[in-house]
C-alpha cells in the first residue's frame, strides 16, 4: 500500500507501508525511548499514513500513540541482561545487530499489520 504526502518544498513524497514498517521496526522494536532525530524522521513518515495505520504500526512494535508522541514509554518492561558472551561490539558488530534486529522484527511484527 502506498500513501502520498506533500513535502514543505511542494514535492509529492510516496511512502509504502512496508517501508514505514521496516524503518519503524529499526527505531521502535524493543526500545523504551526514541532519539529526537529518529523520532522526527519517523513522525515525517507516519504523517503520510492514515491515523488507523499509524496506530497499527506503533502497536506492532509495542508502542502506544501517546508514548510515541511523548518520545518514551511510561511503562517500561523488565529487560533481560545480556549473557557473559556479550562483549564489546565494534561497528561491524553493530551493523550485524541492526540487520538481525530488522529480520527479527519483520518476522515477528509484519503479520500484525497486514
Amino acid at each position: 500500500m502506498t500513501s502520498s504526502t506533500t513535502s514543505p518544498a511542494g514535492e509529492i513524497d510516496q511512502v509504502r507501508l512496508s517501508d514505514v514498517m521496516d524503518i519503524a521496526g529499526l527505531i521502535l522494536y524493543e526500545t523504551e525511548a526514541t532519539p529526537i532525530r529518529l523520532k522526527v524522521l519517523l513522525d515525517r513518515l507516519l504523517s503520510a499514513l492514515s491515523h488507523d495505520q499509524v496506530l497499527r504500526v506503533l502497536a506492532a512494535y509495542g508502542w502506544a500513540y501517546e508514548d510515541f508522541c511523548r518520545g518514551y514509554k511510561l511503562q517500561v518492561q523488565r529487560l533481560t541482561l545480556c549473557s557473559s558472551s556479550c562483549g564489546e561490539v565494534g561497528m561491524d558488530g553493530i551493523a550485524d545487530m541492526m540487520t538481525l534486529k530488522l529480520l527479527e522484527c519483520r518476522g515477528n511484527c509484519r503479520h500484525r499489520i497486514i
